[in-house]
């Protein structure tokens, strides 16, 4: 045979077969080309006339019929058992020429039957160099080109009326054509029943079929029939021995449990072709719960029944939802893995904004959902026994959101409403950030249910009613953000009570503290959690004590009893410059105002044993329900205009507030504020009775202009972010009525929080002065107390508005005396030569102490600390930044409030001299502990010096004194232990001293 290309003509080969339709569909004996007779193969033969490689026409040459059928009801064809391969089809036994006999080569045979058993056949075949097979009229396969032993893809349906063509064209050579039937049982029916039936019983013998609509099924026959009586069944009639199949693919996707309603002799379910259960003998009694799973559009389900005989045969299926999704909804299947961004795991199709999403229960789905990318959805609706891990990227839902699972660490990480008026319901959820961008945006969850959120919410042109059920949560694993809060409401409102709650870190001090809300309940039945009594605890982790009551009355105007009575709770009162208890926290009046501000003692939680000194504090959370104060609030209308007033206040806002916007915009105001920061003042003594007190906290000042709004001392955590619930103080004027505006646009909620507004500082230095107690520095401990000088051609020396005046703390104090001011912060003009600085410090609570300096952009000026009880001058430099010394509470000058003061020069230690503090040696640094030390000096510096070297905490450990000369100084028998040291030359010739650090190895 010779391979050509394809010149039959399609039309032509379609209009031959539908021509004959309209003929005598029933003669033994064809009347005309291409007639269809019944039960037979009729074989019609073709001249091709060629030109030059082109088909000009086609001549009808005569038949035959074919009668070699073999194989299933012998209706495969085979034209070699009729006629050789290098033959012609007039060459076939019976051939009856109606024109002529045909060609060797350049020739069509045309093979047609009417009528075959009904039932699906899959079809293979041979044919030479062009063939087509046709079902009534249609075109079921097509190839211009040889093709030997193809089996077609799709099953084909024949019964009694069908009509098939087999035609193939031999241009040259061979001429060849066979096509074999193979009976098999019927193809899945899409969204219906598909039924099989078999004149036998295991299956082989294909009779006929029918279908059958519905999910259930129950076969349809009357108790003493046999498949065949089937409404609508075609095909062979059937006895009491057969055998049947259901199959059907399509399902209503959804999650099923199958009973068999009940079968005959054998029975097989097969889920997606596997066998998942079998039966042998029959039953009429229900068999529940057979298989149970997932259903979708790509599934299949097939039940094989074998009836070997008697009188009855029947079966049946039953399907049951597990789950309660909807037939508009999109399932949640988890068939591949948990990916959410995977189509396959979702039927009937990958959900977006317009699709209304059903989560099931965890305990029918291989894997439970992981959003792993951000996602929309329409509405989601999420079952009660449901798992969702949302707890990383975005969700967005332009719908409700039905929150129905009690799954205990449902977490979202960020979620957003889109559709008016729309709901979250259901039950609790701990949500990282709720994003609100639509109007009538409302939660209206279960009773005793709450929304818990963790970092933010905002709402952005859209409105939320919280029914209560909202709470800013306090998380004291989160130390970038511990307190939930809300953002801009510019654009935006909420309404309804919002629940909130501050994180207090164990640590018994006093606090600046306002409330972020405002409440309709008192004091007492929010910050004490509605306690009954002084040892009452109603809600662990939550609440406090207040106290204040005289006597043994606990509770008396709401104060929790302690021995002494003493005051926790204190505000302040900006017209008379005075502190006052809080005389009552459980009258009418005794609510709580956003930006009310309090001095609160909190000893920890209302577990602990308030009667007991030295009771250790745990973390407690302060929370209050109440209205959220929207726009813009000026929070100085009560505040005293005069000079040098201090006006207490509070952060209106839950929320994180910008005090470089708001102090750059406030007016008749200092630009510098005080806070109170309880965690400074170094280690904890809970013991009231000790001696060495500290922790207790202390002021800060916040200095403005500088970058990041920086504190004073420099060891505090408090920044340009007023915190929520958060109090603060600040200096007026005494230039006209103060005005300081909160605006909404001032919240920073970002828990990387960044600088919204600074003032410019580069031309600016300024040096940090801290003081700790010594045993405190070298545990890493805060500072007792600390201050800040600056220098700047811009600044006066003289005490003015933009110095920083030093508030006064329960324990040290360290301030620059400036005339009859105490500063924190003091702005002055760059220092003359040998200008002297007074410093101011008192109440001291220990014995060794450590001064640390730290510079910033720090010029060639050279600083050197004056300590008047010693009498000396220490040279300090961005190196050797520590001064240790040690109180002798006995000696008044010991303890003086000026015994300290620094000291200025422009000469820089005398750059001539080339500075000792950068040119004198201590080596080896580290030195090993069995090594010596060497000491160098500059040649102007050579002498007597006394060498004294002290631990970390004061103590002198070794001490000579030393001639040093060119050769230098060798320091021998040392004898020290691995730790920290100083080593302090101190001139006994003039009033120079030293000092640099050693580390011991």
């Amino acid at each position: 045979m010779k391979k050509q290309v394809l010149f039959l003509l399609l039309s032509l080969s379609m209009g031959l077969f539908n021509a004959l339709q309209a003929q005598n569909e029933n003669p033994t004996t064809p009347t005309a080309a291409g007639e269809y007779i019944q039960n037979q193969w009729t074989v019609y033969a073709y001249n091709r006339a060629m030109w030059a490689g082109t088909e000009w026409f086609i001549t009808y040459r005569g038949y035959y019929i074919d009668n070699n059928g073999f194989g299933n009801e012998n209706l495969n064809i085979d034209s070699q058992l009729t006629w050789n391969r290098y033959a012609s089809p007039s060459s076939a036994a019976g051939y009856s020429a109606i024109t002529g006999n045909v060609n060797f080569n350049n020739h069509i045979v045309d093979y047609r039957r009417k009528g075959f058993p009904a039932g699906w056949y899959q079809l293979k075949v041979w044919h030479d160099d062009e063939g087509i097979i046709a079902v009534d009229g249609t075109i079921i396969y097509e190839d211009g080109d040889v093709n030997l032993n193809y089996t077609l893809p799709s099953l084909v349906y024949l019964d009694e009326n069908s009509r098939l063509a087999f035609r193939w064209k031999e241009d040259e050579g061979e001429s060849y054509g066979r096509l074999e039937f193979t009976k098999i049982a019927s193809d899945f029916g899409d969204g219906e029943w598909q039924v099989s039936v078999f004149d036998d019983t295991n299956f082989t013998n294909s009779a006929g079929m029918y279908t059958q609509s519905g999910l259930n099924f129950s076969t349809p026959w009357a108790n003493n029939g046999t498949p065949s009586d089937a409404p609508g069944y075609s095909g062979e009639t059937v006895g009491n021995s057969n055998s049947y199949i259901y199959r059907r693919k399509n399902f209503p996707c959804g999650f099923y449990r199958i009973d068999v309603r009940e079968h005959d002799d054998d029975a097989e379910l097969l889920i997606d072709d596997t066998s998942v259960w079998n039966a042998t003998g029959w039953t009429a009694t229900e068999i529940p719960g057979v298989w149970s799973g997932y259903l979708g559009a790509d599934s299949k389900v097939e039940m094989r029944i074998a009836n070997t005989g008697g009188g009855v045969t029947a079966a049946g299926l039953e399907f049951n939802r597990l789950d309660d999704a909807n037939a508009n909804e999109t399932i949640w299947t988890g068939r591949q893995d948990s990916n959410t961004s995977n189509p396959a795991n979702w039927c009937p199709a990958m959900p977006d904004s317009t699709s209304d999403v059903y989560i099931p229960p965890a305990s029918l789905t291989a894997n439970s959902p992981i959003l792993n990318a951000d996602l929309n959805v329409g509405t989601l609706r999420m079952a009660p026994d449901a798992i969702f891990d949302m707890s990383a990227n975005k969700l967005t839902v332009f719908g409700s959101m039905m929150h129905h699972n009690t799954w205990d660490d449902a977490h979202i990480h960020h979620l957003v409403m889109r559709s008016p008026n729309s709901a979250f319901t259901g039950k609790a959820a701990e949500i990282d950030v709720l994003e609100v961008r639509a109007n009538g945006v409302h939660i209206s969850l279960d009773a005793g249910e709450n929304l818990r959120i963790n970092e933010r919410v905002q709402v952005v042109n859209g409105s939320l009613e919280t029914n209560e059920q909202l709470t800013l949560a306090c998380r004291f694993d989160n130390f970038t953000q511990r307190v939930a809060q809300i953002d801009n409401l510019d654009s935006a409102t909420i309404t309804g009570n919002v629940i909130t709650e501050q994180c207090i870190p164990a640590r018994r001090a006093f606090r600046f503290i306002s409330s972020p809300v405002t409440t309709t309940t008192t004091i007492h039945e929010n910050w004490q959690e509605g306690a009954e009594a002084y040892n009452d605890n109603p809600n662990p982790g939550y609440g406090t004590h207040i106290t204040g009551t005289q006597g043994n009355a606990d509770q008396w105007n709401g104060f929790d009893y302690t021995p002494g009575g003493n005051p926790s709770l204190f505000t302040f009162d900006n017209a008379t410059q005075s502190w006052a208890a809080v005389d009552n926290t459980n009258a009418p009046d005794a609510i709580l105002e956003a930006g009310k501000p309090y001095y609160f003692m909190v000893r920890g939680s209302r577990a602990i044993n308030v009667h007991s000194n030295t009771a250790i504090p745990d973390n407690t959370i302060l929370r209050a329900t109440g209205s959220v104060r929207q726009g813009d609030i000026d929070m100085a209308t009560n505040f005293n205009a005069d000079a040098n007033t201090f006006n207490f206040f509070g952060n209106p806002y839950p929320a994180a507030v910008d005090m470089v916007a708001v102090m750059s915009q406030a007016t008749h105001l200092q630009k510098d504020y005080y806070l109170w920061d309880p965690n400074l003042g170094g280690a904890v003594d809970y013991n009231t009775d000790s001696n060495n007190l500290g922790g207790r906290g202390a002021y800060v000042t916040i200095d403005v202009e500088s970058p990041g709004a920086s504190a004073v001392p420099s060891g505090s955590d408090a920044n340009q972010f007023l915190q929520p619930g958060q109090a603060a103080f600040v200096k007026a004027s005494g230039t006209g009525t103060p005005q300081m505006l909160f605006k909404e646009s001032y919240k920073n909620v970002q828990a990387n929080q960044t600088d919204v507004f600074r003032f410019s500082e580069n031309t600016i230095s300024f040096m940090d002065i801290n003081l700790y107690e010594t045993s405190d520095l070298q545990m890493g401990e805060t500072a007792l107390d600390g201050f800040r000088i600056k220098f700047s051609d811009t600044y006066t020396t003289d005490v003015t508005e933009e110095d920083a005046i030093k508030f006064g703390n329960l324990d040290e104090n360290i301030a620059v005396a400036n005339g009859e001011d105490l500063l924190a912060i003091d702005r002055r003009n760059y220092p003359t030569e040998e200008e002297i600085i007074p410093l101011f410090t008192n109440q001291y609570r220990n014995t060794a102490y450590t001064l640390t300096f730290d510079f910033n952009n720090w010029t060639d000026l050279s600083v050197y600390l004056v300590d008047y009880y010693l009498d000396t001058e220490t040279a300090i430099t961005q190196e050797d930044n520590l001064y240790s010394f040690s109180i002798d509470a006995d000696v008044e000058a010991s303890t003086g409030a000026n015994r300290f003061a620094l000291k200025f020069s422009t000469e820089n230690l005398g750059v001539e001299e080339n500075t000792l503090e950068t040119n004198w040696v201590l080596y080896p640094n580290p030195v090993k502990s069995e090594e010596q030390v060497y000491i160098r000096l500059p040649k102007h510096e050579q002498g007597s010096w006394e060498v004294n070297i002290t631990d970390m905490l004061g103590k002198q450990v070794w001490q000579q004194e030393k001639t040093i000369n060119t050769e230098g100084m060798t320091l021998n028998d040392l004898n020290l232990s691995p730790g920290v040291y100083l080593v302090r030359l101190q001139s006994t010739q003039e009033a120079k001293t030293y000092t640099k650090k050693l580390l011991v190895e």
